[in-house]
């Protein structure tokens, strides 16, 4: 997504020919990149599963939370998840995976280089890079300038508030909150917060990991949004439908007339031919007539 902002490359021998087109892309830029085995791969990376790749990048900057309201302005529907103490990175990157999965615009948290830790960025499977990072405020001040914004904001709790299959109008700007697995959200934002949702489970264990729960919110949350699109969808086939039946029938009722016109047409063309018979016949008998009578004058002179 940033091939721009990509600094080393370190690839596997057995991976050289996967990544040939990067390797020819940074090699045009001037940039460095090296063939290692794999025991060198895995101390670069301090990891097992680092897919015979290790890429060196620039961090990006984070968003400051009014350039961020500021951005989306003018959108009708922004989900932004915030994270207050979530500070395991395998955590962190599994939340961003299941953001970018269900369309979440947004990710804030208070210390914005969390969300871009090696850990965090492997786990994330590539879906850090489409979403937007927010931070540089505390929590509370956050939550004051997302309200103030227009979003509604929505704390997360495992003990109290309104079961997330019984939500009902989730509102379409939305800032979700979700705290630590130890302490969860502060008592004070749970209170104040516009929705306080919870996952009900079984009761066997006390609560799910937080990057499982995001997965199961989110799920839920834009299953809302889809039906919301399904409906705008139906409406709008059922306008088509309706609009190709009038032309239909308009079109029907345009046979119809020139049909109409054609048999005015036939009609009289048919009362002229009669027309001319009868006037032919008029004539005829005219003629009959007169030669009747030159026959009897004849005929009345020879007797005379």
């Amino acid at each position: 997504m940033r091939p721009s902002d990509i600094i080393r490359a370190y690839i596997g021998h057995e991976n050289a020919n996967r990544f040939g087109h990067m390797m020819k892309y940074l090699a045009n830029e001037k940039r460095a990149y090296k063939l290692v085995d794999d025991e060198e791969l895995q101390s670069i990376t301090k990891a097992d599963h680092h897919e015979g790749i290790c890429l060196l990048i620039r961090r990006r900057r984070p968003l400051l939370i009014s350039e961020y309201i500021a951005q989306a302005a003018n959108k009708e529907i922004d989900c932004v998840v915030g994270l207050a103490e979530v500070n395991n990175p395998h955590n962190i990157g599994s939340i961003l995976r299941v953001c970018a999965f269900f369309g979440v615009d947004a990710v804030y948290t208070e210390r914005g280089y969390s969300l871009e830790s090696g850990a965090a960025c492997r786990n994330a499977e590539g879906g850090s890079e489409h979403l937007e990072f927010v931070t540089g405020s505390p929590l509370d001040e956050t939550i004051k300038a997302f309200s103030e914004a227009g979003y509604a904001i929505a704390a997360t709790t495992g003990h109290s508030g309104t079961d997330l299959a019984q939500a009902e109008e989730i509102p379409t700007k939305l800032l979700l909150l979700l705290g630590s697995e130890r302490d969860g959200l502060p008592k004070d934002v749970i209170e104040n917060a516009d929705l306080k949702l919870r996952i009900p489970g079984s009761g066997m264990v006390e609560s799910l990991n937080v990057a499982c729960a995001a997965s199961v919110l989110l799920s839920n949350l834009f299953h809302y949004e889809s039906e919301e699109e399904e409906a705008e969808t139906e409406a709008h086939e059922e306008t088509e439908a309706h609009e190709e039946a009038e032309a239909h029938v308009e079109a029907e009722t345009h046979e119809k007339a020139e049909a109409e016109t054609e048999l005015e047409v036939d009609s009289s063309e048919a009362s002229s031919d009669q027309e001319a018979l009868a006037e032919g016949e008029s004539k005829t008998q005219d003629g009959a007539s007169q030669t009747g009578h030159r026959y009897d004058a004849s005929e009345f002179s020879e007797e005379e």
